[in-house]
């Protein structure tokens, strides 16, 4: 856009140097630089318009794209919390089951290690 701008400019700056040393009556060269001066106003109506249309068309498609990381990012936290409390019943269970083991087991090895009674 500003490329665009500076080529309008260019243009403008030159065709009113053109104008200015050119052999007309000031007469011809007023309605000549007004000519051009609303030539360059229709172009940056024009310009502007267009440049209006692809930012809007940017922020809807932005909006849309922000929506849609949004959901996925929901479904992903969705995903990770369900994870976490699958392991930790698991965990919860398996804990269950190493305490039981090593209760018998500790049952086991006292029964082993104490000492029998002899008559």
């Amino acid at each position: 856009m500003q490329k665009l701008f500076k080529i309008a400019l260019a243009t403008a700056a030159g065709f009113v140097a053109g104008v200015l040393v050119a052999p007309k009556s000031g007469k011809e060269t007023r309605k000549d630089i007004k000519y051009k001066a609303e030539e360059l106003k229709g172009t940056a109506k024009t310009e502007l318009k267009v440049a209006s249309r692809v930012a809007k068309k940017s922020a809807a498609t932005i909006k849309t794209g922000a929506k849609e990381v949004a959901e996925e990012v929901k479904d992903l936290g969705d995903d990770v919390k369900k994870s976490a409390e699958t392991v930790a019943r698991k965990t919860k269970a398996t804990s269950k089951r190493v305490a039981k083991t090593a209760t018998k087991t500790a049952k086991a090895v006292k029964a082993d290690v104490a000492p029998t009674k002899t008559k």
